[in-house]
C-alpha cells in the first residue's frame, strides 16, 4: 500500500500534540514579533500593514472553496484507496488555483490602487502603503499555493507534518523580521512575509511529493470529471469565502475610515493575539475533519458520538484559554505599550467574547465539513457577513469609532450560535446533555476567579509587578485545581493511554 492512512487513536494524538507545539511556538513568536514591530514602526504603521495585508489576503478567501474541498476529497479517496482519482484531484485543484489566483492578483492590485485612498487619506501613509503592495501580491500567491499543498497533506492525515512546516514558516518570519525591518522599515516586514511564505510553498510541495510518490514532479493534468464531482462542495465553500470578505476585512476598512490607523493597528494586534489562542482549539478540533470524512465512508453511526466528545473538550479548553487572556490583558498591555492602554483592553474584552462563542461552534462546523453537509455553515457565513456590514456602518455613524468592533462581535456571536443550534436540533442533541452540572460548576468558578484576577491586574500590574505575578501564579493554580476536580480529567487521561 502506498499510503499510510490509518485513522488511529495514536495518529490522532500525535496530530494534536504537534499542532499544539506549532501554535505554542507561533504564540511565543507573536509576542516578541509584535513587540519588535511596535518599537520599530509604531502602532500607526501596524495599522497600515493591517489594511494592506487584509486587502490582499482577502483575495485568498476567494480561493477558499478549491483548497477547502481538498481536505474532504483527499481523505475520501485515500480511505477508498483510489490513488488515480487522488492524484487527479490534487493536480486539477492546483491548476485551477494557480490560474484563478493570477487573475485575482491582477484584479486585487488595480482595485487596491483605485480605492485605498478612501481608507488611507493621508498622503504619507498612502505612499507607504503603495510601496508595500507589490510585495503583498507575491506573498499572496505563494501563500495560496502553499495552503493548497498543505490542505492535501491534511486530507492525508499528515497534520503533524503540516504543523512542522508551519513552525518553519513562523521561525523564518521571526528571523527575517528582526533582520529586515531595521534596514527597510515596513517594506522589510513585507519581504519577511514573502520569504516565509516561499519557504512554506516549497517545503509543502516537497513533502506532498514524498507522501505521494505517484504525484507528478511538474507536469500536471486538469481533469474535468474530477472538477465537476467536487463542484457542489466548492460552491458552498466559495459562498462562505465571498461573504467572509464582509467580516474581518470590512471591519478593518470601516475602522480605518472612521477611527484612523491607530485604532486599526490596535484591532490588528488584538485580533492576532486572540487568533493565536483560538488556533490552539481549532488546531485540535480541525483534526477531526479527515476522521469524519473517513467515518462517513465506513461507519457514519460514530459521527454523533465523536461530536459530543469533541464539544465537551472544546468547551473546557475554551474556558482554560480564553478566560486567562482576559485576566492577563493588563499584563499584555504593559508588555507591548509600557502602560495600560484602555482601548487595547476594550478591544481585547470584546473580541475575546466573540471568538470564544465562535470557537464553541467548531465541533458542529467541522462535523459538517467532514460529512459534506455544508448548508448551515454557508448560511451562517452569509448572515454573519451581511449583519456585520450593517452593524459596523451603524455603529460608525451612531457611536464613537472604537465601538465599531461591537458590530463585528455581535454578528460573529449570533451566527456562530446558529451553527451550534441547527446542528444539535438536526441531530437530536440536547445542549443540557453536552453541558452537565460539572461543566456549569467549572464555568461559574472560572468566571469568578478570572474577574477577580482582572481587578487585581488593573490595580497592581503598573505599581507592584512582583505581587501581581504572584497573583497570576495563584490564578493558574486555581484553574488547574478546577480541572483536576472535573470528571473529564479521567476521560482525557484514559484516552491518552
Amino acid at each position: 500500500m502506498i499510503l499510510d492512512n490509518h485513522f488511529t487513536k495514536k495518529k490522532f494524538r500525535n496530530n494534536v500534540v504537534v499542532s499544539l507545539t506549532q501554535i505554542l511556538i507561533s504564540s511565543i513568536s507573536l509576542f516578541f514579533l509584535y513587540k519588535f514591530i511596535l518599537n520599530s514602526l509604531g502602532v500607526s504603521q501596524l495599522g497600515i500593514w493591517a489594511i494592506i495585508s487584509t486587502s490582499i489576503s482577502s483575495l485568498a478567501i476567494l480561493n477558499y472553496g478549491f483548497s477547502g474541498s481538498l481536505v474532504k476529497y483527499v481523505a475520501k479517496y485515500a480511505a477508498l484507496h483510489d490513488y488515480s482519482k487522488l492524484s487527479s484531484l490534487i493536480e486539477t485543484t492546483i491548476i485551477t488555483i494557480a490560474i484563478f489566483c493570477l487573475i485575482l492578483g491582477a484584479f486585487g492590485y488595480f482595485a487596491f490602487v483605485s480605492c485605498i485612498h478612501f481608507f488611507i487619506p493621508k498622503k504619507e501613509e498612502l505612499k507607504l502603503a503603495l510601496s508595500v503592495l507589490p510585495i503583498c501580491i507575491f506573498t499572496f500567491y505563494c501563500s495560496v499555493i502553499s495552503s493548497s499543498f498543505q490542505a492535501a497533506l491534511e486530507g492525508l492525515n499528515k497534520i503533524a507534518l503540516k504543523s512542522w512546516i508551519n513552525i518553519a514558516i513562523t521561525l523564518t518570519l521571526l528571523i527575517c523580521s528582526y533582520t529586515l525591518i531595521p534596514i527597510m522599515g515596513l517594506r522589510g516586514l513585507g519581504y519577511s512575509y514573502l520569504i516565509s511564505s516561499s519557504v512554506g510553498m516549497i517545503s509543502s510541495w516537497f513533502f506532498l511529493r514524498k507522501a505521494l510518490p505517484f504525484f507528478p514532479l511538474i507536469h500536471f493534468k486538469w481533469n474535468k470529471t474530477i472538477f465537476k464531482e467536487t463542484l457542489n462542495y466548492n460552491v458552498n465553500f466559495q459562498l462562505i469565502a465571498i461573504f467572509s470578505l464582509l467580516n474581518d476585512p470590512i471591519t478593518k476598512f470601516i475602522l480605518a475610515r472612521f477611527g484612523g490607523m491607530e485604532l486599526t493597528g490596535l484591532y490588528e494586534l488584538v485580533s492576532k493575539l486572540i487568533m493565536q489562542i483560538r488556533n490552539i482549539v481549532i488546531g485540535i478540533n480541525q483534526t477531526i475533519v479527515p476522521f469524519i470524512a473517513n467515518l462517513k465512508e465506513k461507519d457514519p453511526s460514530q459521527i454523533s458520538s465523536l461530536y459530543k466528545t469533541s464539544f465537551q473538550y472544546v468547551f473546557l479548553i475554551c474556558l482554560l484559554l480564553f478566560l486567562p487572556v482576559f485576566a492577563l490583558g493588563p499584563l499584555f498591555s504593559k508588555w507591548w505599550f509600557g502602560y495600560i492602554n484602555v482601548n487595547f483592553l476594550f478591544f481585547l474584552f470584546a473580541i475575546n467574547i466573540g471568538w470564544f462563542i465562535n470557537t464553541l461552534s467548531g465541533p458542529a462546523y467541522f462535523s459538517n465539513l467532514g460529512s459534506g453537509n455544508m448548508k448551515w455553515n454557508t448560511v451562517s457565513h452569509i448572515s454573519m457577513g451581511l449583519l456585520n456590514l450593517l452593524l459596523c456602518f451603524t455603529f460608525a455613524h451612531v457611536f464613537e469609532p472604537r465601538l465599531i468592533i461591537l458590530g463585528w462581535v455581535i454578528s460573529l456571536s449570533i451566527c456562530s450560535m446558529l451553527v451550534i443550534y441547527k446542528y444539535n436540533t438536526e441531530n437530536d442533541i440536547n445542549l443540557n446533555i453536552l453541558l452537565d452540572y460539572p461543566f456549569k460548576k467549572f464555568l461559574l468558578l472560572s468566571l469568578i476567579t478570572t474577574f477577580t484576577e482582572y481587578i487585581i491586574a488593573i490595580n497592581f500590574v503598573a505599581i507592584n509587578l512582583p505581587l501581581y505575578l504572584i497573583s497570576v501564579i495563584v490564578y493558574m493554580i486555581l484553574l488547574a485545581f478546577f480541572i483536576y476536580k472535573h470528571p473529564i480529567r479521567k476521560v482525557i487521561i484514559d484516552y491518552c493511554k
